[in-house]
C-alpha cells in the first residue's frame, strides 16, 4: 500500500516501467507455415443449448518424437441431423515434461475431422530440469451434422513426455 500513496515511489515505479525495453513481438506460430489451417465455420454467436460432454482423465505418459504431432486423446461425436450445425468446444489441460532440453517450445493442438483448429499457440518453454510444466488450449468450431472425430494433438521441438491429461469435449447446438 505504501507504493500507491507515496507519490516518489509511484513516479519512481513509472520510471522504471519506461525504461523497459519493448517487449518483442508473441510468436505467431511453431509451425512457421508447415501446415495450413482448415475452412470451417466459426461457432454461431448467441445462446446455445448443451447436447453433450465428454471428459477424459488419464496419466497417459505418450512420448512425442521431435518435431512429431503426435495423437493424445481422440473421440467420435454425432451431430444431430436435426440441427443445422452444432458448436464444438474442445479444452484441454496437459502437463508435459521436455527432458534436458533448453529452449524446447511446445504446443496443444485441438483437431476437428483432420483439421487443425488454430495454429498452433505456443503454450511456453518446457522446463529444463525435466519437471513438468502445464498448458491449457479451448477452441470452438461450428461442425454440419452428422459424425465428426474430435481429438488433440501436441507439438514439441525437442519431444516430450506426456503426464496427466484432461480433455472435455462439448456439443451445443443453437
Amino acid at each position: 500500500m505504501r507504493f500507491l500513496t507515496n507519490p516518489g515511489l509511484w513516479a519512481a515505479g513509472i520510471g522504471f516501467a519506461a525504461s523497459q525495453p519493448a517487449l518483442a513481438a508473441p510468436p505467431r506460430s511453431i509451425f512457421q507455415g508447415s501446415h495450413a489451417q482448415g475452412a470451417m465455420m466459426p461457432p454461431a454467436a448467441g445462446s446455445e443449448r448443451i447436447i453433450s460432454t465428454f471428459f477424459h482423465n488419464t496419466e497417459s505418459g505418450i512420448v512425442e518424437t521431435a518435431g512429431a504431432f503426435t495423437t493424445i486423446d481422440s473421440l467420435d461425436v454425432t451431430c444431430p441431423k436435426a440441427n443445422a450445425s452444432c458448436t464444438v468446444v474442445i479444452a484441454a489441460n496437459v502437463q508435459a515434461s521436455g527432458g534436458a532440453n533448453a529452449g524446447n517450445l511446445w504446443a496443444i493442438l485441438p483437431v476437428v475431422d483432420s483439421t487443425y483448429l488454430d495454429n498452433g499457440p505456443v503454450q511456453g518453454e518446457l522446463l529444463a530440469d525435466a519437471t513438468y510444466s502445464t498448458g491449457y488450449e479451448l477452441q470452438t468450431i461450428s461442425v454440419p451434422p452428422g459424425k465428426h472425430t474430435l481429438s488433440v494433438q501436441v507439438y514439441s521441438y525437442d519431444g516430450l513426455t506426456v503426464g496427466y491429461q484432461q480433455i472435455q469435449y462439448s456439443m451445443y447446438k443453437p
